[in-house]
Formats: structure tokens, sequence, C-alpha cells
């Protein structure tokens, strides 16, 4: 049986000697490779999206640094941060390029902020101060653990991937994020909130896999089998998309 390969993207930054860096935890790529799919971490200063998609039989998405706020149209809060010009460039023209040609798509944490983004929506850039949310979502600061779970989120039912792997109702979940989904374009409809209402998790019916979390599965798949589920239907679904 042939081996999917998996597009993930990368975080940017500069090591000690002021050199540009690619780096991916290896969470990602462990549960991509439990799945049964070969991960592949995608340069961001590439520029041919064409022949990444000809290479590439899904994407994953990864978190990162905050968006630039003018590319949905808001000016900069105060507490936006991170951002990296080359990293929002790529990442929009692969996402929209990818949806476009129905690729396999797993967004995660950052990636389902540049799903939205890149499909027409915005985002809420500060949770504490733009929204009514008492609830903590950055659980370093309160000193949890990487891997460890800290909220809940409610899954609505409905016949779609997200349901599908996590079943309905209440899920445990991590969070590391200041910022969320805010206008959620047509193209996606929302599969999951917290109970302070911030969205946890999107899809695109009609596509063969397109889901976008708020928190991150990788974290958590090695050691909650729902939550690899992802990346299993993500693998599943490229896999029929071999050429």
């Amino acid at each position: 049986m042939s081996q999917p390969i998996i597009g993930v993207t990368p975080s940017a930054g500069l090591n000690e000697l002021g050199v540009r860096t690619y780096s991916i935890a290896a969470d990602y790529t462990q549960a991509i490779q439990r799945a049964g799919g070969l991960p592949v971490v995608l340069p961001l200063h590439i520029t041919d999206i064409d022949a990444i998609l000809y290479l590439v039989d899904g994407l994953v998405f990864s978190g990162g640094g905050d968006i630039e706020p003018g590319l949905f149209n808001q000016d900069k809060h105060e507490t936006t941060t991170y951002i990296d010009e080359e990293r929002d460039a790529f990442e929009l023209a692969l996402m929209q390029a990818a949806f476009e040609r129905d690729v396999p798509i797993l967004a995660i944490c950052r990636g389902v902020q540049v799903m939205n983004v890149g499909l027409g929506g915005d985002l809420i850039q500060d949770i504490p101060s733009q929204t009514d949310s008492e609830k903590e979502h950055a659980q370093r600061a309160v000193g949890v653990g990487e891997h460890d779970l800290f909220q809940t989120a409610t899954v609505d039912d409905g016949d779609n991937p997200v349901t599908q792997a996590l079943g309905t109702g209440s899920i445990d979940i991590n969070s590391f994020h200041h910022q969320a989904l805010g206008t959620v374009p047509d193209v996606l409809e929302v599969v999951a909130k917290g109970d302070d209402g911030i969205i946890e998790a999107v899809y695109a019916p009609g596509r063969s896999y397109a889901i976008g979390t708020q928190w991150h599965p990788e974290r958590l798949a090695a050691q909650h089998e729902e939550h690899q589920r992802l990346f299993d239907g993500l693998v599943e679904a490229a896999r029929k998309s071999i050429r």
C-alpha cells in the first residue's frame, strides 16, 4: 500500500548566530507517521505552490505566531506578536490552492486561523480583551504541561469527519492560544466550541478532508486515540488522493 506524503508547514526564527531557521515539533511528524503517512517539512521560502501540491498528498498547517492583521482588514492589536511575513504569504497561498484542489488538510492552532483568513474570514486578535471569555486559553501561563489536557469543548452532532474522529458531546482538549476565529466564511462549518463560545473546530463540507482545530491534537495523540484519529483521517484521505 502506498505511503502518502504529508507536507507540514514549520515555524521560522533566528538561531544564536542570527541565521534564519525552520523548525517543527516532533509531535506533528510522529502523529503523521503513526497514521501511516510520510511527513515532509516544507520550506517557507518556496514560491512554486504548484510544485509542492504535485509532490504531496496531504497537508498539516502547524501552530505558531500571529498572522498580520492587515491580511484580514484589521489594525494590529497591541498583543499581536511574532508575525512572519514570509510564513503568512506561503501558508495563505498554499491553503488557498490546496483547498481549491481538494488536497486533504489538517490545520492546527495557527493553522486553523490561516484556514479561516485564507478562505475569507477574520480573527479575534486577543481573547482576554476582545471577548467576554473568562477562561484561560494559554495553559503554559498557569503551569500546565505541554502534553496535558486542560479544557473541554463540545462537538456538535452531525455526519462530518470531526465527529467521526472525536464523537459528539464534551471532549477534553488542550489550549495554547490568545487569538481565535472571528467571522467564519460560508465554506466552513463550525462543529466545536468551548463553553465560552470560542470556536474550537471547523470543517469544510464537500471536501475530501479539510479540518481545523484551535487546540493541538498532535500533543495529545500519543496518549489519546481520539486525537490521533484526526491524523488517521487525514492520512486515509491522502491515500485515496494518491495519483
